[in-house]
């Protein structure tokens, strides 16, 4: 049975009606959750594309709020008008909607310097980065894979993967009788790295998907 797109699981950001407005003229058909997952991974593929095509790109490029925008509007724009643009409203998830583009500057700011000081090794930089900007909630929607995108990305800036290949794959399982368990597992490590203990979150980062 097909989930209402209003119906969301734990973790999620709630979709409600009035959200379909803001669907694009090809996707207004759109009414259970099942079409807008389809919807949105075609539209990620293109995202990653995108992101394909700019190369190998330093890290200060990778830390650029602006960049990370685009990225976002390439993974979402063909489903959501609001792509790429700062939420205007407050959600179960993230900081106040007036203050993100002052919290997302300063993430950005400390990421550079914990690259800069060798604060912490690689991994834990691009998984740290990858937590704090999903926790700041940037976006309506999206943050997660956005975020995990950009950890990715960031890798390869520093030489932890080469050009078009993933580092980091979370251990996600996509097979129905593991898919919960695996992102429950995710989630768990997303909230135990609230406390500060980032060392479950990079374990789980460094899993190969469907391990």
């Amino acid at each position: 049975m097909n989930t209402q797109i209003h119906e969301t699981q734990d973790g999620e950001t709630p979709i409600d009606e009035d959200d379909r407005e803001f669907l694009m003229p090809a996707y207004a058909h759109i009414t259970t959750r099942d079409e807008l997952n389809l919807a949105e991974a075609t539209n990620i593929v293109f995202g990653i594309r995108w992101l394909n095509r700019a190369g190998h790109l330093q890290a200060e490029e990778v830390l650029d709020q602006w960049f990370l925008r685009d990225l976002h509007r390439n993974m979402f724009g063909r489903v959501w008008t609001w792509a790429g643009r700062n939420r205007t409203r407050q959600t179960n998830i993230g900081v106040d909607p007036g203050v993100i583009t002052e919290r997302w500057a300063q993430l950005l700011d400390q990421a550079r310097g914990w690259i800069e000081y060798e604060a912490y090794s690689p991994d834990e930089i691009c998984v740290r980065l990858h937590h704090r900007l999903a926790s700041i909630h940037p976006f309506t929607n999206g943050n997660g894979r956005h975020a995990r995108v950009t950890a990715n990305k960031l890798a390869e800036s520093l030489g932890l993967s080469t050009p078009g290949r993933y580092r980091y794959e979370w251990g996600f399982d996509a097979t129905p009788a593991k898919r919960e368990s695996s992102r429950r597992a995710y989630l768990d490590a997303l909230h135990t790295a609230d406390g500060g203990d980032y060392r479950v979150l990079v374990e789980l980062a460094l899993r190969p998907a469907g391990s």
